[in-house]
């Protein structure tokens, strides 16, 4: 299949543009507090449907009822605004138990990879007694959050859609410590 070619708002078809501004649209009707680079996430939304704005409404609207209910959308606007990771909620208890190389390094069609490693490192009972389920469960939205807000930033800084990819690595953590659901 190969690796996909890079994507720049400049090389959008009239078609992929129209679908574009009605994904926003939709987003926008759905509740969703789209900031100045949240384009380039509707049109990773996009892409992954093949361009079929049908197939991804659903999951636009479904996402933007999703962070309206966890307060991803609040949590972005403090990232945007400057709010650092030190800063998070909790990492004063959750830092001290956790070890992390938390890089993210660019790929050579512009892509980048980030990963987070505590693998060897990482004091899971000590993590999982430092703050309650809940709280981990927003230091993850904060987490995803930061990654997505500068991979948009960073797309429109270079005009090129930036894929993104993030690895956590833990022994002994599983979705129940990632999900209160």
């Amino acid at each position: 299949m190969g690796e996909p070619a890079p994507i720049s708002l400049d090389t959008l078809t009239e078609q992929q543009q129209e679908a574009l501004a009605s994904a926003r649209l939709i987003a926008k009707e759905a509740g969703w507090k789209l900031d100045e680079f949240s384009e380039w996430t509707l049109l990773r939304f996009l892409l992954k449907h093949r361009w079929k704005l049908s197939a991804a409404e659903k999951q636009i609207r479904s996402t933007a009822a999703w962070r309206a209910e966890v307060g991803a959308d609040a949590i972005r606007a403090s990232i945007a605004a400057g709010l650092q990771p030190r800063d998070w909620p909790a990492m004063d208890r959750i830092c001290p138990h956790v070890l992390l190389a938390f890089t993210n390094l660019p790929t050579d069609d512009g892509d980048r990879l980030t990963y987070v490693d505590a693998n060897d490192v990482f004091e899971v009972d000590a993590f999982l007694n430092c703050a309650t389920a809940a709280e981990i469960f927003v230091i993850n939205l904060y987490v995803l959050e930061h990654a997505s807000y500068h991979n948009d930033r960073r797309s429109a800084a270079t005009g090129r859609l930036c894929r993104w990819s993030t690895h956590f690595d833990a022994r002994g953590i599983g979705m129940r410590h990632i999900s209160v659901r």
